[in-house]
């Protein structure tokens, strides 16, 4: 759990460890009723999708001032999309992709967030492309397509207490 603390909901959970995707039994700790009704369905309203029903999985992480989010791709058992609510301190998110991955942009590829911001400044490595976005206090973010399955991302150490809620769904290996 890299030092946070965690708590995991659904049909699968991710072993920090082990650094796996594990699937488990969603009726022995099914994703809370109200966490699905107040944040899925409001999403859902908004948009075409049933999200109340897309997402099989649900984790809370609760970062101290010291935590951070190394770098890093969610597995892909999770499938193609990832919404995360995030919630106190504002921290950026970062992300970045090797140069030599294909020619995808991160702009538009962040729904929902504030607008991401391709950066490449003298301290960053010539390896990546580097972009960060800057979701606010009680906002929400999706990540899916060049964002999901090329850019890596990461949320550095803060100053204050920042929670997460992210949902993903199990698709298991193909």
């Amino acid at each position: 759990s890299q030092g946070r603390k965690v708590a995991q909901f659904g049909n699968c959970k991710y072993d920090y460890v082990a650094d796996e995707a594990i699937p488990c039994d969603p009726s022995i700790n099914p994703i809370p009723d109200y966490i699905r009704h107040s944040l899925l369905c409001e999403a859902s309203s908004s948009s075409s999708s049933n999200d109340g029903e897309k997402y099989t999985q649900c984790i809370i992480n609760m970062y101290e001032a010291d935590n951070l989010i190394p770098w890093h791709l969610d597995h892909m058992y999770f499938g193609p999309e990832v919404l995360v609510y995030t919630f106190g301190e504002v921290r950026p998110l970062l992300l970045r992709k090797p140069v030599s991955a294909d020619a995808s942009s991160i702009e538009g590829a962040i729904s929902n967030s504030d607008q991401a911001k391709t950066t490449n400044g003298s301290n960053q490595s010539a390896d990546y492309i580097h972009s960060q976005a800057f979701p606010r206090h009680c906002s929400k973010y999706l990540l899916s397509g060049p964002a999901r399955e090329v850019w890596e991302h990461s949320v550095p150490s803060g100053e204050g207490k920042r929670v997460s809620i992210t949902f993903r769904s199990w698709i298991g290996p193909k």
